[in-house]
C-alpha cells in the first residue's frame, strides 16, 4: 500500500508538471478556446496568474500576469525578485527593457518591443528600505500600427 501511494504521488506530480503552462505558449492573435481565462503558473521565476483576454472571435488580444495565487490579491515583490523577473523576461523573449518614470503617480514602467506586440511591466516605487516590497503587473499588448 505504501509503495502504491508513493507511485501514485510521483505519477500525479510528473503529470501536473508535464502540463504546466508557460506565458510564452500564448501569443497575441492566436485563437484561444479554453473557458479558463486565468492560469496559475510561474512566469520568469515568480508564481502567479496569467490572464488571457480575447475578442468576440476568441482571438487573444492581450495577456496579463500578476504575482497572485488567485488573480485578485497581488503579492508584493522585493527588489531582487523584480530584477530577476526582468532578467528572466529578457532571456525568454530576447529583448531589452526601457525604463521610464511616472513621478506624479510614483510608478516605474519597463517596456520592450516584440515583433508584433509590446511587453509592459509596471511597478510602484519602492520605499527607501532595502527590504521593501511593491506591487507589480505585466501586460503583453498588440503594437499599434503607425498611421500613414
Amino acid at each position: 500500500m505504501k509503495n502504491y501511494l508513493l507511485f501514485l504521488f510521483t505519477f500525479i506530480s510528473i503529470s501536473l508538471s508535464a502540463h504546466a503552462q508557460s506565458i510564452t505558449d500564448y501569443h497575441i492573435g492566436d485563437e484561444y478556446t479554453s473557458t479558463s481565462d486565468m492560469i496559475r503558473t510561474h512566469v520568469a521565476g515568480l508564481e502567479g496568474t496569467i490572464f488571457i483576454y480575447t475578442n468576440k472571435k476568441n482571438i487573444i488580444s492581450s495577456i496579463g500576469f500578476v504575482p497572485s495565487l488567485n488573480g485578485h490579491n497581488i503579492e508584493k515583490v522585493s527588489r531582487q525578485q523584480f530584477r530577476n523577473f526582468i532578467a528572466n523576461l529578457q532571456g525568454m523573449y530576447g529583448v531589452q527593457f526601457e525604463r521610464t518614470f511616472e513621478n506624479e503617480r510614483k510608478k516605474q514602467h519597463y517596456t520592450a518591443k516584440l515583433t508584433d506586440s509590446i511587453i509592459a511591466v509596471t511597478i510602484d516605487d519602492y520605499e527607501d528600505s532595502n527590504t521593501a516590497k511593491t506591487k507589480m503587473t505585466m501586460m503583453i499588448n498588440k503594437r499599434k500600427e503607425k498611421k500613414k
